[in-house]
């Protein structure tokens, strides 16, 4: 401060008092709060997108969903008949 410049050390229980008080300043006399307001962080560098992978099949794997539902619907059908036929056979 009195154009001596010279490393200082303060305690580390009041630092925070300096620093509050725009004591501490760099070698070209910029002050911490002139330096974080002037401060910008360095630019991100955007991720490119990643390409598609137009390998993938166009059909799925065939789980059993869309089975056929005449199918089951015949299956039903006949259990129903049978029991209709077996109860009647020995009622």
């Amino acid at each position: 401060q009195d154009g001596v410049e010279t490393l200082v050390e303060y305690s580390n229980h009041w630092s925070w008092i300096y620093t509050l008080n725009n004591n501490p300043q760099d070698s070209d006399g910029t002050h911490i709060w002139q330096w974080a307001a002037n401060y910008q962080p360095a630019q991100t560098t955007t991720k490119p997108d990643t390409p598609v992978d137009t390998n993938k099949p166009a059909n799925s794997v065939k789980t059993g969903d869309d089975a056929d539902l005449m199918l089951l619907g015949g299956l039903v059908a006949l259990s129903v008949l049978g029991t209709v036929a077996v109860r009647r056979k020995y009622n």
